[in-house]
């Protein structure tokens, strides 16, 4: 019987050594695991995070990019000047002509938005233009028709800052 017992504590031993190196080397596999499932998940976590600024950076971008084309259309709308009716009559006869006329707050309030949202070259350029327009706003103002001379400054003007708020745009 004494050989039944030393048989039997051999088996027993032999079992739970087994299942001890079993378990440890299981343990060992399921902390592998566990660091690559936290290190994929964590890759995972910085891909989406990653995206979300991506996203979000391009819609910066592009509201900046709206709102900096608005300014250079109101700038150029105040730019352009409005144009009115007026009827003159002389004696028996009324004659209507259309003249274009500027208002100086417009013009400055427009080149203010654009010196706000820039760059620098399409705020010299509107800058330019303002000048040009403030220095020849009372002759224009006062004959139907802008002298030829003041036209063509005027026009190269124009497309000096239409130029430069293009590049600004990126197109």
């Amino acid at each position: 019987m004494n050989s039944d017992w030393v048989v039997a504590v051999i088996a027993a031993a032999s079992a739970l050594l087994g299942s001890g190196i079993t378990g440890w080397f299981s343990r060992g596999a399921g902390v592998r695991q566990a660091e690559a499932a936290a290190k994929a998940g964590s890759e995972q976590a910085q891909a989406l995070i990653q995206t979300v600024s991506e996203t979000l950076a391009e819609q910066r971008r592009q509201q900046s990019w709206t709102v900096r084309r608005d300014v250079y259309a109101q700038f150029l709308a105040a730019a352009s000047g409005g144009t009115i009716d007026e009827t003159t009559s002389s004696g028996l006869m009324a004659v209507s002509t259309r003249r274009s006329v500027f208002s100086e707050s417009e013009i400055r309030r427009a080149f203010q938005l654009v010196r706000l949202e820039g760059p620098d070259e399409a705020a010299a350029r509107a800058r330019e233009l303002t000048n040009l327009l403030l220095r020849h706003m009372p002759e224009i103002n006062q004959r139907p028709g802008i002298p030829s001379g003041t036209a063509r400054e005027l026009s190269a003007a124009m497309e000096a800052f239409v130029h430069a708020a293009r590049r600004a745009l990126g197109r």
